[in-house]
């Protein structure tokens, strides 16, 4: 994760993006398919674009821990040009909505393992 400052337009940026992909090998063969490198444009100050080759912000980052947790560490407090929300704020939601669902998971296995007898209970 990495945060920049460019006189690129984003159009620019995204080209020149894609040239560096393909320079470490990135193949564009399967939409959604297993890559060699992916870099993304997740925020562009508060601009909103929605393009047929560039969306920003990004539409999915929101929704995933593994894209929130770093960009947190490095700007908590960029506010999202959509949700009107930090990084943090949406970190912190993603986290707890993670868990609950996580304890949530456990609980029904909780209440599966109950019916399979003393045996199990002593591991």
């Amino acid at each position: 994760m990495v945060e920049i400052t460019t006189n690129l337009s984003p159009q620019k940026l995204l080209e020149t993006v894609q040239t560096f992909e393909d320079t470490l090998g990135r193949e564009r063969s399967v939409e959604w398919g297993p890559r060699t490198i992916d870099i993304d444009i997740l925020i562009y100050g508060k601009q909103l674009i929605s393009e047929d080759k560039l969306t920003i912000p990004h539409p999915l980052m929101h929704e995933r821990l593994f894209v929130l947790e770093p960009l947190r560490e490095i700007a908590p407090n960029i506010i999202h040009p959509v949700l009107d929300r930090t990084v943090r704020e949406l970190f912190d939601d993603k986290k707890a909505e993670s868990e609950e669902k996580y304890v949530e998971d456990l609980h029904g296995f909780k209440e599966g393992r109950s019916g399979l007898g003393e045996d199990y209970d002593r591991w």
